[in-house]
């Protein structure tokens, strides 16, 4: 079995790429649909030149605009995400965004896959702030519902000792990858 410090970590790196993130890809499409009347896909072309201006924009353009086509939501990171909602200014949840892109940061780039009780429930308060806000502004019963379940079955699940040597070797390569990008890292 994992220590609480280990399991604390991988429950908070699930919350963030599980219903984090699928609440920001819906704040984004109902952001741009509402503020600018268009879908994303629209919405990015009128935006490109101003997107492309900045370095997380050129580090992205083949994801924000996919050579063959339409950009896909679901392949976009909480990265890209952030920088998109924060383009698009949406006041409610503006005050979680910051905390929520430096959270990932620090679960992304640790040294180590640990944990402590305190931070995370200081994050995992912010976590659930976010959520709180997020679908006030959707106001999608369904959407909470899923989230709902997600949360629900991440606080409950007990994680195996397997699966944290396996995230750790994650993390360990992703850092790794990242020292070989030379200059093109984005976080």
């Amino acid at each position: 079995m994992a220590t609480e410090e280990e399991e604390n970590f991988i429950k908070l790196t699930l919350l963030l790429t599980k219903p984090c993130r699928k609440l920001m890809i819906e704040v984004f499409t109902k952001r741009v649909h509402d503020k600018y009347a268009k879908c994303v896909v629209t919405f990015l072309n009128n935006n490109r030149s101003r997107i492309l201006r900045t370095k997380h924009g050129k580090n992205n353009e083949d994801k924000y605009f996919p050579p063959a086509g339409q950009t896909n939501l679901n392949e976009w990171d909480i990265v890209m995400l952030y920088h998109m909602i924060t383009f698009c200014h949406v006041p409610s949840i503006s005050l979680h965004l910051k905390s929520i892109l430096d959270m990932r940061n620090e679960l992304a780039h640790p040294g180590n896959v640990l944990v402590s009780c305190s931070d995370y429930r200081k994050y995992h308060t912010q976590i659930q702030n976010f959520i709180k806000d997020g679908l006030d502004y959707l106001k999608d019963n369904g959407l909470q519902k899923d989230i709902s379940e997600d949360v629900s079955r991440i606080n409950q699940m007990a994680i195996s000792k397997d699966s944290v040597d396996l995230l750790r070797n994650l993390v360990l390569y992703m850092g790794k990858l990242e020292q070989k990008m030379d200059g093109k890292n984005l976080f």
